[in-house]
């Protein structure tokens, strides 16, 4: 018994140790597991890049809209939505390196000016809820656009807090007008644009590397985005 126990001790030490498919997998790098689209064959991101391009068709449409219901200030802030989206097709479909930066700086520049842009083709009936919006209707388009670049030039200072920033012109400046004016012209399929625009900045959110019902988080919020322009586009003209 002593003879048999010594021998299977040999056995098990001359044995070489063997990891489990657990640790396997966490001691080597993770891969990106995103799949290649034959429409975007470089890509990281190609389901982005296709949402992105539903995103940019629809501001597009929007833009087209206000332009054509004699809405200029309003269809060039969608155009800026639509440029920035424009890029970030490229950047998700075809080389993420080359257009990050620009992507990210139109990304900016259309939620510091291009959507208050849009908000301020809400704001002149709103007189009876704040003095604040009619003033702001009121101004000459090229002070109005000034101060919005100021004002989008000031928070790249302050980097630790630019993105909590961003929200402040979208809030009030786009989201709010929107909503007082849709709501006081009874304007429901307006109102329940920007009640979609908001579920998919603030609950959906941009999140590119999480997933809600089996789906991108990125992808959600670009139809949700897509589907608001267009109505608040319609509730404008």
């Amino acid at each position: 018994m002593a003879n048999t126990r010594s021998k299977s001790t040999r056995s098990r030490s001359k044995s070489p140790s063997r990891s489990t498919p657990s640790s396997i997998s966490n001691s080597k790098p993770k891969k990106s597991t995103t799949t290649q689209s034959p429409l975007f064959p470089h890509g990281l991101y190609p389901t982005v890049a296709l949402t992105d391009t539903v995103n940019a068709l629809a501001h597009y449409w929007a833009a087209w809209i206000c332009f054509d219901g004699g809405k200029n200030e309003a269809g060039w802030g969608f155009l800026t939505v639509a440029f920035a989206a424009s890029v970030g097709v490229a950047r998700f479909g075809f080389h993420e390196t080359l257009f990050a930066s620009t992507n990210g700086n139109l990304a900016d520049f259309a939620a510091y000016v291009g959507l208050p842009l849009v908000g301020r083709s809400f704001m002149s009936g709103l007189g009876s809820f704040c003095s604040f919006y009619p003033y702001l209707s009121n101004l000459n388009s090229y002070e109005y656009i000034i101060t919005l670049c100021f004002i989008e030039q000031l928070t790249r200072a302050l980097p630790k807090i630019k993105d909590d920033l961003k929200v402040l012109p979208n809030v009030l400046l786009f989201v709010i007008p929107v909503l007082l004016s849709s709501y006081q012209k009874k304007d429901w399929s307006c109102f329940a644009g920007m009640i979609i625009f908001v579920v998919s900045a603030v609950v959906i959110k941009p999140e590119r590397e999480n997933c809600l019902f089996g789906c991108r988080r990125e992808n959600l919020f670009h139809w949700g985005i897509s589907i608001a322009a267009v109505l608040v586009a319609m509730g404008l003209v």
